[in-house]
């Protein structure tokens, strides 16, 4: 495997990891911004 190659492989799962991270970070996004929908919805019902 010459220099190049290695490097270019390296580049990939770099951009495969960064691809990984960004959906975990969009998931738990989603999740948090549904909890805090709940727990509004929560809070009115208590208040009533």
């Amino acid at each position: 495997m010459t220099k190049e190659n290695k490097n270019e492989g390296i580049e990939e799962t770099k951009e495969q990891v960064n691809d990984t991270l960004t959906e975990g970070t969009i998931d738990r996004e989603k999740e948090e911004k549904e909890k805090d929908k709940k727990d509004k919805q929560d809070e009115e019902e208590d208040g009533k």
